[in-house]
């Protein structure tokens, strides 16, 4: 019975299993796991489950794990309280826990930082959360979503971004993503139709 398909299917993918590295990040291939949100994290702590579920990622080959979306250090972050959060000892603890388990298998670890801005979660419209804020009140063209943030909004979500980077650094992450899709803060503040601002973060 001839190899050749298979012989040829490595051959294919020679480029995506070698080493790749930038930086401090040094992946042992170049497969990535896309961030998915799980909705798996009861008050906002990744459990022991979820440790595995990214363990197990890591463990079949995929060389560098991007995270579901994690809210960073701000009670406005997310809309629901299932969503995993990168700040505080007890969720903390949960993600060191995922980190050491990926690590275990040779993976690299990227959590991904998000923020939803306006946006209401619509899997869990009835999740509690703090009162959302966005640019200038508004979650998508004539959708409103959440009061105008004042400056100082803008600051401490500045802030909040950077403190969960900086958490992620000194837990032991080997990189960090921002979630800058899908219409939350960072495209809230990008299109002209969710940001009517006329200070200097105008759209």
């Amino acid at each position: 019975m001839s190899t050749a398909p298979l012989d040829d299917l490595a051959a294919l993918l020679a480029p995506l299993n070698t080493p790749f590295a930038c930086k401090s990040l040094k992946a042992p291939n170049r497969f990535c796991m896309a961030p998915m949100s799980r909705y798996f994290a009861p008050g906002g702590v990744l459990g022991e489950d979820g440790a595995e579920y990214y363990r197990r990622r890591a463990a079949g080959g995929v060389g560098t794990i991007i995270t579901e979306g994690t809210g960073v250090a701000i009670d406005h972050a997310v809309a629901a309280d299932n969503i995993p959060l990168f700040d505080g000892e007890e969720p903390l603890a949960g993600w060191k826990g995922a980190i050491d388990a990926v690590h275990a298998e040779g993976g690299m670890f990227v959590p991904q930082l998000w923020h939803v801005g306006g946006c209401m979660d619509f899997n869990f419209p009835d999740s509690p959360h703090a009162p959302l804020v966005s640019p200038s009140g508004f979650a998508g063209p004539d959708i409103e979503g959440g009061r105008a943030m004042t400056q100082q909004d803008i600051d401490d979500t500045v802030a909040a971004f950077a403190k969960s980077a900086r958490l992620a650094k000194e837990i032991g992450c080997d990189a960090i993503e921002l979630h800058g899709a899908h219409g939350y803060i960072f495209d809230q503040f990008f299109w002209d139709r969710t940001n009517l601002r006329n200070d200097r973060y105008g759209g």
